[in-house]
């Protein structure tokens, strides 16, 4: 005899307090929720075990410890790599055969970019922003959508000449942006649109910071390069090729267009 079939009207996968929260809320406003977790109590670690949770405590000591760029190759997770991928494989072709609305909560954007087609950033409780990951990226609202989005945030003293506006960092370094601000300014600059080199380009057009590389992770065929303020994304044959090491100073280079102002005369902090 064939089980019987039953239908969701909502899929919340991961029972930690904010997705048991949300289940809650979901079932309250009359909808019919399932709620997927590999443990059989909700609640997730933090609330069945009093403990809390070690990539938690882990972010919490490097936020403490003064680390402001989180594109500087260091993540925080459960999974390996490798599993991970597998992973989120798993989850697209389960989500996808579901046909229906699922809710995920994560605080990794890389899951939600490969997983989601729309997604909301909370802090605190209150809706920062939501739209496509692709949107997110191209128009992030504030500094914590850009830092979530894997952004890096350069803040200091903005100043409009004609159609440019320059902006002298707190490190002193001096860099352009084609959109409009005035005041304390915080400029988001993607790792993939910086450009690394060993010596200073010819283009003028160019932003450049010139600083001693603070840190390399090599990943696969990819690598994180950190030069003063900001860290760009590099292929690991061009890592090799100009001899990158740690100590050694490099250009970083990156268009004007190519920055987005996040805050002006704001919120100075992600």
């Amino acid at each position: 005899m064939p089980e019987p079939q039953v239908h969701y009207e909502l899929v919340v996968i991961g029972a930690g307090p904010a997705g048991h929260k949300a289940a809650i809320q979901a079932s309250k406003a009359g909808h019919s929720v399932l709620l997927v977790d590999r443990s059989a109590a909700p609640g997730g670690e933090c609330v069945q075990r009093g403990t809390i949770p070690s990539k938690t405590l882990r972010e919490s000591a490097l936020y403490l410890a003064g680390l402001k760029q989180r594109a500087a190759g260091i993540v925080s997770s459960e999974l390996d790599a490798h599993t991970k991928v597998d992973v989120r494989a798993e989850l697209q072709q389960l989500l996808s055969g579901l046909g229906l609305p699922v809710l995920l909560v994560t605080h990794d954007f890389e899951d939600a970019a490969a997983l989601a087609d729309c997604v909301g950033v909370i802090v605190d409780g209150a809706l920062r922003q939501t739209g496509t990951p692709t949107e997110l990226v191209a128009h992030p609202r504030d500094p914590f959508v850009a830092a979530f989005t894997g952004a890096n945030l350069l803040r200091g003293r903005g100043e409009s000449v004609g159609a440019t506006t320059w902006v002298r960092l707190d490190d002193g370094s001096v860099v352009a942006t084609t959109e409009p601000a005035r005041g304390d300014v915080v400029l988001a600059v993607y790792p993939w649109d910086i450009v690394v080199s060993t010596v200073p380009p010819n283009d003028s057009a160019l932003n450049l910071i010139a600083a001693p590389i603070g840190s390399i992770a090599e990943l696969g065929n990819r690598a994180r390069v950190t030069i003063g303020p900001v860290s760009a994304e590099i292929t690991a044959e061009s890592l090799h090729r100009l001899g990158l090491r740690v100590g050694q100073t490099a250009f970083a280079s990156f268009k004007a267009t190519g920055t987005r102002v996040v805050a002006n005369g704001g919120e100075r902090t992600p």
